[in-house]
């Protein structure tokens, strides 16, 4: 009778860390359900911006090479040489008329002043 007794008492208590070790197991399965869902969302966004890029690329290069075709019908309808040595003529140019631009600004600010402190003074 004491033997079944302890056997008795070894199934109880195997039987209750059985449950807690169930409770426990739910608990992480629910965990782990968690993240792989998370991950299989964030594995679902990845291929669909992939999908996306691919479209991306195809229409970049397709521009990239009409530019590229325009751009060479330009070079043979215009006379490039020189091209650098225009640039900075066309630059000088603009800088100098910027310059005159800015002197004639300060002149008027310089007059504006002067007839606004003679008219108070």
């Amino acid at each position: 009778m004491m033997e079944n007794n302890e056997l008795l008492s070894l199934l109880k208590e195997f039987i209750k860390e059985s449950k807690d070790a169930d409770a426990v197991n739910v608990i992480e399965h629910k965990e782990i359900n968690t993240c792989l869902n998370t991950l299989k969302v964030k594995i679902t966004k990845v291929e669909s911006l992939c999908e996306a890029s691919e479209g991306l690329r195809e229409t970049c290069y397709q521009k990239q090479n009409d530019i590229e075709n325009r751009m060479r019908r330009v070079e043979k309808l215009l006379p490039l040489e020189n091209l650098a040595d225009k640039f900075d003529t066309l630059a000088f140019k603009v800088y100098g008329v910027m310059g005159a631009m800015t002197l004639v600004m300060l002149i008027a600010g310089w007059f504006l002043k002067n007839s606004i402190q003679g008219t108070i003074g």
